[in-house]
């Protein structure tokens, strides 16, 4: 289910799946009981020492680290209180440290839940950066990353990878940026991929990453587009990660 409007999503709306099953006023309960329950869990986690989870993506620094300054990223992220309320940022101040502590944990809160892995196409747009970040085309104040971004929050806190969501892909699971960012996404056929698009769901287990779709199907018969290097190169790297089935990655 897609927690979603339900003029749009319609029956694959989680309010729709409530309603159908608990009634209309008590389905329009249990929806607004577990959407303040929501409310209040954190906005980003570590699993295992090693692994950032988060909806969105990562925040740009908010101190001078080009400086020498320390990256204060986790800390502040810790400090933001549940609930928020989130809004987009206003345009971002030419000064780092110019903004009031309420407009900062905005614009963390924001990123966490908004940010994207920039595609192959913007990767270049992002070398003149000053720390890997640019705008995305979502707008409204959204950013994308990365690989520079990437792998300085990764070296900077000692993580090994980003897990996130907030994209549909047809494989359910997809990694990118050299296999640090893995995107998991479970209701990718309600998101224009078709209704072949798989569920994905992450286990992270004895060290290891173990990516489960709802539907496996052979990956060169699904994109027969993609060359044999691509596909072994893709491979290669899922095994690495000890990653249980093959995914798509766009660098």
């Amino acid at each position: 289910a897609v927690n979603g409007w339900e003029s749009y999503y319609r029956s694959g709306s989680y309010l729709s799946q409530c309603k159908e099953r608990f009634g209309d006023e008590t389905g329009v309960n249990v929806w607004e009981a577990c959407n303040k329950m929501f409310d209040h869990l954190p906005l980003a986690c570590i699993v295992d020492d090693s692994i950032f989870c988060v909806h969105g993506g990562i925040p740009c620094p908010t101190t001078e680290i080009s400086r020498g300054e320390v990256d204060t990223r986790l800390e502040d992220i810790r400090k933001i209180a549940c609930p928020i309320d989130i809004q987009p940022p206003e345009p971002e101040p030419s000064v780092i440290g110019a903004e009031t502590e309420k407009q900062k944990q905005n614009r963390l809160a924001f990123s966490l839940l908004w940010a994207d892995p920039a595609d192959t196409s913007q990767e270049p747009s992002l070398k003149d950066s000053k720390f890997g970040f640019g705008e995305s085309s979502r707008g409204g104040g959204t950013v994308i990353f990365g690989s520079q971004a990437v792998n300085e929050f990764l070296e900077n806190y000692r993580l090994k990878y980003i897990m996130r969501a907030h994209e549909a892909t047809a494989t359910g699971v997809a990694v990118c940026k050299s296999a640090k960012v893995l995107t998991v996404f479970s209701t990718s056929k309600d998101h224009g991929c078709g209704g072949d698009a798989k569920c994905g769901c992450v286990l992270v287990d004895s060290n290891k990453i173990h990516a489960i779709n709802r539907e496996s199907k052979d990956l060169a018969a699904q994109y027969p587009e993609q060359d044999e290097a691509s596909r072994q190169f893709d491979c290669d790297w899922a095994s690495m990660l000890g990653i249980s089935d093959r995914l798509l990655c766009d660098e």
